[in-house]
């Protein structure tokens, strides 16, 4: 019995890990039968995805019931009904790799579906750029592009705390922020704060433990680093 109780030890995990891999390949195949509907379904409307955020909160549970994270609905049952047509059975939209773990999570299970697909997850109108209901191929990359070059505008907005540029800056007062010379902003991004740091002023030393400033004294010395001077005294003739 104890070389049983130690064989299954060994082998249950096994087991496990092999049952959780076959899960997640079925998985996979799945996604892959929803891109195909996808992709059919582009050839049939002329190369546009389709718009049905009215499914959105028409299905069960509507739009978004729940006030926590995520802050839109990326539940793919619209799809679900959209791409029917498509797909060889209902089945494809429940991933078994995570059907046990997510079941009754309203955030993620929806008229049989568990998936989520982010870029058809608002019901916003106009539709935002990041979404691609009612959208070409090249217009959803478009504005994928076109919303990546806004959001790189606004963190370029604003000078880090590493920023040693003379630019001027616009503070959410409207009042301008320009760093004098010599001096870091050390304020956050956007805080509006203008305190500023002199490199070898006391800030910085008022900032370093007081061990810490011992320790490096010692090594140093009062009159700076310890460098090797040659002598100046004649050498030894013996």
């Amino acid at each position: 019995m104890a070389v049983v109780a130690v064989l299954a030890a060994i082998l249950f995990p096994v087991f496990a890990r092999a049952k959780s891999a076959a899960l997640s390949s079925t998985c996979l195949q799945q996604t892959k039968q929803v891109g195909s509907a996808f992709a059919l379904y582009l050839g049939d409307s002329d190369g546009v995805l389709p718009d049905r955020r009215d499914l959105k909160s028409s299905l069960p549970g509507g739009y978004r019931p729940w006030t926590s994270w995520p802050p839109s609905d990326p539940r793919a049952g619209w799809a679900k009904v959209v791409l029917e047509p498509y797909v060889k059975s209902g089945q494809v939209w429940s991933c078994p790799a995570s059907a046990q773990t997510f079941r009754n999570v309203v955030q993620v299970e929806q008229d049989g579906a568990n998936l989520w697909l982010w870029r058809f997850d608002r019901t916003d109108d106009p539709v935002p750029l990041d979404n691609f209901w009612g959208k070409s191929e090249d217009q959803a990359v478009n504005d994928l592009k076109r919303q990546g070059t806004r959001k790189r505008v606004i963190r370029r907005a604003w000078p880090t705390s590493n920023s040693r540029s003379t630019s001027t800056f616009q503070r959410p007062s409207g009042r301008s922020l320009k760093p004098s010379r010599g001096k870091v902003p050390t304020s956050a991004a956007g805080t509006g704060c203008s305190s500023t740091f002199t490199p070898g002023s006391n800030g910085m030393r008022d900032s370093i433990p007081k061990s810490r400033r011992l320790r490096r004294a010692d090594r140093t010395g009062s009159d700076g680093p310890r460098r090797h001077r040659p002598s100046l005294e004649p050498a030894s003739l013996s």
